[in-house]
């Protein structure tokens, strides 16, 4: 096992990074929302009613409130990232940088190759409507080492803000991702 730190100069510069804020393709849709609810079983009728939802403080549907993590989409005219990685690498493990929370952020290039979920911390403020657009800005809070029994451990985390077109905040992110 090697102590060498993959913490390079470059990679220490990303820490404190903030991007721009990036707005989704799509507008929010009835449809989104009913696959997300499917999708994560949601009996809430605030989410599923339109009746029941407009007598609540809301006046009409929202979305659930982890629907703006799970949003962001490539827009029609450009590639699938997803099919794109498949076809270059047979192992590609499904994280790119949006899936990260690296919303316009740089890849942060380092030569481990597992990737994994260190956790979630959210912070809501309101609900994301049908009719509104959604955004994200990506600010790289921390990137740490640690050498365990099974070698470098890399903790990255990067907090992201989503806001709805109005602009309001719709939550905040801090999302911690390990590589090995």
């Amino acid at each position: 096992m090697t102590k060498q730190s993959y913490l390079t100069s470059s990679i220490k510069k990303l820490i404190g990074q903030t991007g721009p804020l990036v707005w989704f393709s799509d507008i929010i849709t009835t449809t989104e929302i009913r696959r997300f609810i499917q999708a994560t079983m949601d009996p809430n009728p605030i989410f599923r009613s339109d009746k029941y939802a407009s007598s609540t403080k809301f006046q009409g549907l929202v979305a659930p409130p982890l629907f703006p993590l799970t949003y962001f989409r490539s827009s029609v005219e450009n590639h699938d990232v997803l099919s794109q990685n498949f076809s270059e690498n047979i192992a590609f493990d499904g994280f790119t940088p949006e899936l990260l929370g690296l919303f316009a952020l740089p890849d942060i290039q380092i030569p481990l190759e597992r990737t994994l979920n260190g956790g979630s911390e959210i912070e809501f403020f309101q609900l994301a409507k049908p009719g509104e657009s959604i955004g994200a800005q990506s600010r790289i809070i921390d990137i740490s080492e640690k050498i365990g029994r099974s070698g470098h451990l890399i903790f990255i985390i990067v907090e992201t803000t989503f806001w709805n077109d109005q602009p309001s905040k719709l939550l905040t992110a801090r999302l911690t991702t390990i590589k090995r």
